[in-house]
């Protein structure tokens, strides 16, 4: 809810860097925690692929969110957000071609 909020509010690094602030507050995840938080975010129908995944990477420490479009897609969906940590994917990249990465450790 909150990255949904600040998304709609602010540019999405700014919501990032925000949401991360926030994320700093409860305790850390790791690989296999994040990987099921994202599988209940997705369970319940948390918002955008782009707000799960900035939730996610602010408790995933040292965790980017990526960004990737592929136009080709057959299910519609021709832009996609995921997390990664260290190369690890940690949330669904599907078969994107990353544009961008929102990194949440670096202030941005």
């Amino acid at each position: 809810m909150v990255a949904r909020v600040a998304l709609r509010r602010l540019p999405p690094p700014r919501a990032a860097s925000l949401v991360r602030a926030l994320g700093r507050m409860l305790p850390a995840l790791g690989d296999a925690e994040a990987r099921r938080d994202a599988a209940r975010l997705r369970h319940i129908g948390g918002g955008t692929c782009l707000t799960r995944a900035i939730t996610v990477a602010a408790r995933a420490r040292g965790a980017e969110v990526v960004i990737g479009a592929n136009p080709s897609a057959s299910s519609g969906e021709i832009a996609h957000a995921w997390v990664e940590r260290k190369g690890a994917v940690l949330t669904d990249p599907a078969d994107y071609a990353e544009l961008a990465r929102l990194g949440l450790d670096l202030g941005l």
